[in-house]
């Protein structure tokens, strides 16, 4: 599998989302969403791994468990694609275990799934309710039973065949229970509570330990059993206990920063790491340095089976698992997450799509083939911005000070450097041959403006004048006018990129953009109005702000694809929709935060707010044909039609897209 991953450092890049199309479920071709068929519209795929939170190898090392907010998907552990996808509540926490070759996910509702490879099946082991839900759970190793912590102080063990039960443990003194395992013959379950004591199969069997056992380790034979303990200032202590003989055979101390989590046993050799790129055989004093990309901090890491595989979540719930090989330490492959999805769009089986995670702010572009993810790696980028023909990105350093900037062929993923820029004012003309570049100006002060041909990196024309900072960039569908706001001199200037000089100089702006058919543009003032192309005068205005919100479509305005119907959301949340032939303003109805799309045929006006409702209009008579109603497991951010007109696309702030057709 071939390695291809960009990293982008500010939240404020937009990346267009390519995903490959859904089939109908009969095999045959999807309809086209219609007035006359859109009441049939329903949910059809989702789309995307959300925001990771845990995966687990099998024993055998052959499957990888992943948990999402887009539910638990089974994954080829060699090529990382998915074989089982299973539809779990968005906003239930998702923990997996093997038990044999089993799986068990529990989730923070109080129930446990157990699936079953052999008949690729869920059901359901336990359900019980609890008022802290699902507290932790551990099944035997060869999956026959299940210790379930059903409170803070007691143990249950569950028959994973039948799903009966019996009380096995209830610590004494109203101790806690801080850490349970089962020996690797399924016949000792060893507990530690927080008054520091260490039981086996609920009798005490140690009962002054230094700290509280965070995490045990079993060896593979059940001959040691080590216990990582509560660590302190000076260290992680680990003692290592003998079952036969049921005393301490060995104490120690593992560095200060090593988590329970980042240890463990494999193939006679007890691993563990303290959270940066290398592993450490706690015995044999051996260090696996991880190669490139090399991890900052690891939230939680697994290891196969069979000793030959490491998966390993980068910390800050990033989204990211990373898969090495655990003897060479080389990357075998990236699992990435998508939180949130930006922007959306359609075209054939390739799929481009944006993340960001909730901390770093890292967004992520990754580059899907026929249904594989598959990445490069480049050099550390700013801010990106993908042509329209999505077959380019033009990729730059940082938003601050003067930089380098390149463009990435996508098709060829080469790369091609055109000198400096400074700002994030770049921009592509309609048909991706184009790019607007801010240059910096000589001595600093503002910036140059140039067109720059993306395939030879030449300039084709330097633009009349200066500007302060370059923002809000925008070009004509023909591509013979770009405009751009100043950010700091508060006007908006028109230019003709075929004499490079400047045809208007207009008040503070925030362009809104052109129509479709280049007759209009929609400009934002004191308020919004609507100005001709033709002579740059306003034809009307609406006496209203329109409101513009920071994702990437959620309120912003948008033109019908024939440019005859101008959309848009008022700052009193109203949703209005102007005529151009006509002149006149229609209003929708109450519009809280909406998102908007039109059809490709442009027969459909599809609408949703950040509660998750879906609606779409009629276009020629505005009514109401179909509504989907919000949902409690996902916040719409963005929202698009393919190109067809076959399937409507929308991403979430929790990570995944969600895929609707008629059915």
């Amino acid at each position: 599998m071939r390695n291809r991953h960009i990293w982008l450092t500010l939240p404020l890049v937009l990346l267009l989302v390519l995903l490959p199309p859904v089939a109908a479920q009969d095999g045959g071709s999807q309809a086209v969403i219609t007035p006359e068929n859109v009441a049939q519209l329903t949910q059809i795929a989702v789309l995307g791994y959300g925001e990771i939170s845990e995966m687990a190898y099998s024993p055998d090392g052959t499957l990888l468990a992943v948990s999402s907010t887009t539910g638990v998907r089974i994954l080829d552990s060699t090529t990382l694609v998915a074989r089982y996808h299973f539809d779990l509540p968005a906003d239930s926490e998702k923990h997996l275990r093997w038990g044999g070759s089993q799986l068990f996910i529990g989730t923070s509702t109080g129930t446990i799934f157990v699936w079953q490879p052999n008949a690729a099946t869920l059901a359901t082991v336990v359900d019980y309710s609890t008022s802290g839900g699902l507290m932790d759970f551990a099944p035997a190793a060869d999956g026959s039973k299940l210790a379930v912590k059903v409170d803070l102080f007691s143990i249950a063990v569950y028959d994973a065949r039948s799903a009966g039960s019996s009380p096995f443990f209830t610590a004494p003194n109203s101790a806690h229970i801080s850490a349970f395992a089962w020996s690797p013959d399924s016949s000792v379950l060893a507990i530690g509570t927080d008054d520091e004591m260490l039981y086996l199969n609920g009798e005490p069997v140690v009962t002054e330990l230094a700290r509280p056992v965070e995490k045990f380790l079993w060896s593979p034979d059940g001959t040691q059993l080590a216990a990582i303990l509560a660590p302190q200032r000076s260290g992680t202590p680990i003692i290592f206990f003998d079952p036969a003989t049921q005393t301490i055979a060995h104490e120690d101390s593992l560095p200060r920063r090593t988590p329970a989590n980042l240890a463990g046993w494999v193939n006679g050799k007890l691993l563990y790491s303290d959270g940066s790129n290398t592993i450490t055989d706690y015995f044999s004093g051996d260090v696996i340095t991880l190669s490139e990309p090399a991890l900052t901090a690891f939230d939680q890491m697994t290891y196969s089976a069979d000793g030959t595989g490491i998966a390993a979540l980068e910390g800050a719930k990033s989204g990211l698992i990373k898969v090495y090989n655990l003897t060479t330490g080389a990357l075998l492959g990236i699992i990435g997450g998508m939180r949130p999805i930006e922007t959306v769009m359609w075209q054939g089986d390739q799929a481009i799509y944006g993340h960001l995670s909730p901390l770093y702010l890292w967004p992520e572009m990754v580059v899907w083939e026929a249904g594989h993810e598959t990445y490069t790696s480049f050099t550390e980028t700013g801010y990106a911005v993908l042509s329209p023909t999505l077959e380019k990105v033009a990729l730059i350093g940082s938003t601050t000070g003067v930089t380098p900037i390149r463009i990435l062929d996508l098709t060829t993923y080469t790369e091609l450097e055109i000198g400096s820029t400074v700002g994030y004012g770049i921009a592509w003309s309609a048909d991706g041959r184009w790019l607007f570049v801010p240059r910096p100006l000589e001595g600093g002060g503002g910036e140059t403006l140039e067109i720059v041909d993306a395939t030879n990196g030449q300039t084709v024309k330097a633009l009349t004048g200066t500007i302060s900072r370059a923002t809000n960039v925008i070009w004509s569908p023909d591509g013979t006018r770009v405009a751009a706001a100043d950010v700091y001199e508060l006007n908006t200037i028109i230019w003709d990129t075929t004499t490079g000089e400047v045809v208007a100089d207009l008040p503070a702006a925030l362009l809104m953009g052109w129509s479709l058919d280049g007759q209009y543009m929609a400009i934002q003032q004191a308020t919004l109005a609507i100005w001709s192309v033709a002579n740059l005068e306003p034809v009307t205005d609406f006496g209203v702000s329109a409101k513009s919100v920071g994702k990437p479509l959620l309120a912003r305005p948008v033109w019908s694809p024939d440019g005859l119907l101008f959309a848009f959301v008022t700052t009193e949340n109203e949703l209005l929709v102007w005529d151009s032939g006509t002149g006149a303003v229609s209003s929708l109805g109450g519009a809280q935060d909406f998102g908007l799309a039109w059809s490709p045929d442009g027969r459909l006006l599809a609408g949703f707010d950040s509660l998750g409702a879906l609606t779409l209009w009629d276009r020629s008579s505005g009514t109401v044909l179909h509504s989907i109603p919000e949902s409690d497991d996902y916040s719409f951010t963005t929202l698009t039609f393919s190109s067809d007109g076959t399937l409507l696309a929308a991403g979430t702030m929790e990570g995944g897209v969600l895929v609707f057709g008629v059915q």
